[in-house]
């Protein structure tokens, strides 16, 4: 794995220092100048001499065709979904899912407290981690919903972002950067181009919305088997600041007595939910059409009503 990192030249020693504690390499491999050009020098002789903007605006592109999937569904009507004839054995059977089911059995196969600086331990909405010696402290979670993406992409898209500075916001913190691992199928295939075009377009509002920055990715394509592609898969990863460890928010209801209060609304959409996948075997209908100023709005209350002290617990209800 290769990182830039462009650091103010009283801060050089201080960086390498840094990844030499970690046994990293971390070499000058060139300085901001001015002037507006991309120069590289080979053995003392200029070879390359461009515009910056020539390099990052007008280099060639990919101009695949693409096209919307025939297999693209319609809302679900609730009417149309037959109640349950017994709650408990349907109830039995969604905690049965993967998807739903405690993930006990993944994190306890390995060590989340290397170095001990795990603060929120897993099962909470996001992992927060000490920085020894300070207050602040890091909080970071992964997110992602191929059955959404698949059946609305773009939706999907936006809702991989919203749930994972939701994560955030439950715990007490504010999101400051987003990562990516975008996975789709074969992208000369038009409907697999349609999808990625989508979920870019759908995590960038998000991104826009929430004012945070994509600091880095990766895009894996051509993820077929015997000609069939994957779902459309985005998984993003985002990192947010607590600035006090103190006020930091933990799962789970503390006193008999405290107020337990749903914020947002319900609007009963049962299209892409794993009740639909797991009792009718359908994946079918649209994601929950979120509204990406209100989920704002909702997470900027919960921060500031943690601020506040009137947070005791929190927790993501995922539309699944």
């Amino acid at each position: 794995e290769r990182m830039l990192i462009v650091a103010k030249k009283e801060k050089v020693k201080e960086v390498q220092e840094i990844f030499s504690k970690w046994d990293l390499d971390a070499v000058i491999i060139g300085h901001v100048t001015k002037g507006g050009n991309l120069k590289v020098k080979f053995e003392g002789k200029t070879v390359v001499d461009l515009p910056v903007d020539a390099v990052i605006n007008l280099c060639p592109v990919y101009k695949r065709e693409s096209n919307i999937p025939s297999y693209l569904q319609s809302a679900v009507q609730v009417e149309s979904i037959p109640l349950p004839e017994n709650y408990s054995q349907t109830l039995l059977k969604l905690l049965s899912s993967p998807t739903l089911a405690e993930k006990e059995w993944v994190y306890r196969q390995y060590d989340y407290m290397v170095q001990v600086n795990t603060a929120l331990l897993p099962g909470a909405d996001a992992s927060l981690l000490r920085i020894k010696n300070k207050k602040k402290s890091l909080v970071i979670t992964l997110d992602g919903n191929s059955l959404y993406t698949y059946l609305d992409p773009r939706t999907g898209g936006k809702i991989a972002v919203a749930e994972a500075c939701r994560n955030l916001a439950c715990v007490g913190a504010r999101p400051i950067g987003v990562t990516n691992c975008l996975n789709f199928g074969n992208p000369e295939k038009p409907e697999i181009m349609w999808q990625f075009q989508e979920v870019i377009e759908g995590i960038a509002q998000a991104c826009k919305t929430f004012n945070i920055p994509v600091t880095g990715g990766n895009v894996s394509f051509y993820n077929d088997t015997e000609g069939v592609s994957i779902y459309p898969t985005p998984v993003l990863g985002v990192v947010g600041m607590v600035d006090d460890m103190s006020n930091a928010v933990s799962p789970g209801f503390k006193e008999e007595g405290n107020s337990v209060i749903l914020i947002g609304k319900n609007k009963e959409e049962l299209g892409a939910s794993e009740y639909l996948k797991c009792i009718f075997n359908m994946e079918k209908g649209l994601p929950p059409q979120i509204d990406l100023k209100e989920e704002k709005r909702i997470q900027e209350f919960c921060l500031e009503a943690n601020s506040l002290g009137l947070i005791e617990s929190a927790h993501d209800i995922s539309a699944r």
